[in-house]
């Protein structure tokens, strides 16, 4: 019974083991640059979008603490402050049309 090895390697098929490790290993050192520049531009996104957040977060804070006391009643011992008398209406001393 012959293996699968020794029938592939007279027909000019793949090599052995150490050939497919070494093609292997030359594949994956020119990709290791790409895969680099890759996590470094994710870091830097990572980096931007954490900073976005954070910037983010704190407006939405001030914004709460702007809000907040508008929407809380008036204590009782706080004042009411004072309202402006309505307008009086004007009474009228032209007569318009015919009075007969």
């Amino acid at each position: 019974m012959t293996s699968s090895y020794a029938i592939r390697r007279p027909s000019g098929g793949r090599g052995g083991p150490r050939r497919l490790n070494e093609a292997q290993i030359g594949r994956l050192k020119a990709q290791n640059p790409d895969l680099q520049d890759r996590v470094t531009d994710r870091d830097a996104t990572i980096g931007e979008l954490a900073e976005f957040k954070k910037l983010a977060l704190s407006r939405l804070a001030a914004q709460h603490d702007e809000i907040m006391p508008l929407r809380s009643p008036q204590s009782s011992l706080e004042p009411a402050p004072p309202a402006e008398p309505a307008p009086v209406p004007r009474a009228r001393t032209t007569v318009y049309g015919n009075r007969s």
